[in-house]
């Protein structure tokens, strides 16, 4: 199917697939550095920076797993960013 004179079912260009690719690649990276920070606080008691760095890293792993469609990463990370909110949030709004 043709708009004009763009096929909208074309293929993104090789630049744009690896550009896109490492968008994603940095997403999870710094999702999984924040996440190992977060845990890393929470256990030496540093409250609520601790849970607030792995509510962050949650978030970046559910942007990951919305963009890649994986179902079980979205439902795990969209759990634990609630849970997280939930318990951050008296401390920020509260």
């Amino acid at each position: 199917m043709e708009v004009g004179s763009v096929d909208i079912r074309a293929r993104p260009s090789g630049l744009v697939v690896i550009l896109m690719n490492k968008i994603l690649e940095t997403l999870k990276w710094t999702g999984t550095f924040l996440l190992i920070v977060g845990i890393y606080y929470s256990s030496r008691n540093v409250y609520p920076l601790g849970p607030s760095i792995q509510f962050l890293g949650g978030v970046f792993w559910l942007l990951a797993a919305f963009w890649m469609k994986d179902k079980p990463l979205i439902t795990t990370n969209l759990v634990m960013s609630i849970v997280g909110l939930s318990g951050l949030w008296p401390v920020f709004f509260g």
